[in-house]
């Protein structure tokens, strides 16, 4: 049995944007970034083996979802992700150190401050 393959660095994040999947746009919420990929949670995730666009601001992925469950999903991007760019503005670190909140507690997406 081989060694396992090493997974991308992420980075937890807490972004709103918007995905296309189809014709149609709708909003997401970005859970973790690498440079590779990144998962989302939304209302209906589309299927594994769907090309979507997902964009914020300036940044621009296109992709493949690998895999998705009832609220999530992971797409590989088909570009190397610029993941300061995606995540610049969004207040990610100003939060953790203003708030000394840890990783965990940042992800939960919905609670509001």
């Amino acid at each position: 049995m081989g060694r396992p393959k090493s997974r991308a660095v992420r980075k937890v994040a807490l972004i709103k944007a918007q995905m296309r999947a189809a014709h149609d746009w709708i909003e997401i919420a970005i859970g973790n970034v690498s440079a590779s990929g990144l998962m989302a949670k939304c209302a209906r995730p589309p299927a594994p083996g769907t090309t979507v666009e997902i964009r914020r601001r300036r940044a621009i992925i296109v992709g493949i979802v690998v895999w998705a469950t009832p609220t999530r999903f992971g797409v590989a991007s088909s570009e190397p992700i610029d993941v300061d760019e995606l995540t610049a503005s969004s207040g990610l670190e100003a939060q953790q150190a203003d708030t000394g909140q840890s990783r965990k507690r940042l992800w939960h997406w919905r609670q509001s401050r």
